[in-house]
């Protein structure tokens, strides 16, 4: 078997998210329809969830020449909406992009301008208090437990690392950046949705301290919607690929 890193983009309006489920369209499900063999991807993402530079290895017989696969691209390209390969390179036989990245970064887009559904922003329509989010998003920063900012999916454990948060605004979007070395489900989108809270009043200072005070699976109720995240980019060590 021959192993290969892919880095990919994709526009995730048009799927259910990466990972196979049945009846209907995933990213994995036409990488695997067009590209054939095994993927494993970095990390999921879900529904109406986007990607800039997504990072799987796709692992295939041998024999298949590098010739065919580039030919499986071509047809990837033609024949499915908004996924486009960006890298294709031979990688180490026991490379595996989920457990050896380094770090992730996600970086989430609001629009403070357009309110409503938007399928590649939030479209909240406010403005946002930039300088007290800034400094309610320190809180998050380092080692700890972000249970409530899950969902009630089960985890070995719920103590992560974060980073940094870095908040910019540009032409009426604040852009939200996010690195850690993994994620746990819905946790970017439940951070950045309890930070709009607390900035717009909605949640007071000890109820946000609270989350991380007293953990528990789901408690943030202020969850973004997936169609202003991003998957910006994924981080290795190169000598391990």
């Amino acid at each position: 078997m021959t192993n290969y890193y892919i880095k990919l983009s994709y526009d995730g309006k048009y799927y259910f998210g990466f990972a196979i489920q049945p009846n209907v369209k995933t990213i994995q499900s036409e990488l695997q329809k067009y590209l054939g063999g095994k993927i494993i991807t970095s990390g999921r993402t879900d529904r109406y969830v986007h990607a800039k530079n997504q990072i799987v290895s796709l692992t295939v017989p041998q024999k298949l020449s590098k010739a065919e696969i580039y030919k499986r691209i071509i047809k990837l390209h033609n024949n499915t909406k908004g996924i486009k390969i960006k890298t294709f390179k031979r990688a180490l036989d026991n490379w595996n992009p989920r457990y050896s990245a380094k770090e992730k970064i996600y970086e989430y887009v609001v629009d403070t301008k357009k309110y409503g559904i938007d399928d590649y922003v939030y479209g909240y329509g406010l403005s946002i208090n930039l300088p007290k989010i800034r400094e309610a998003s320190k809180l998050f920063v380092g080692k700890q437990n972000l249970a409530s900012f899950t969902s009630k999916v089960d985890y070995p454990s719920y103590v992560k690392t974060i980073n940094y948060i870095k908040i910019k605004k540009s032409f009426g979007k604040v852009k939200f950046l996010i690195s850690a070395p993994g994620f746990m489900r819905f946790q970017v989108r439940n951070i950045v949705g309890v930070l709009i809270a607390y900035a717009d009043g909605r949640i007071s200072i000890s109820e946000l301290k609270d989350l991380f005070d007293n953990p528990t699976k789901g408690k943030a109720h202020y969850k973004a919607p997936g169609s202003g995240l991003y998957l910006k980019k994924v981080i290795y060590n190169r000598k391990n690929i």
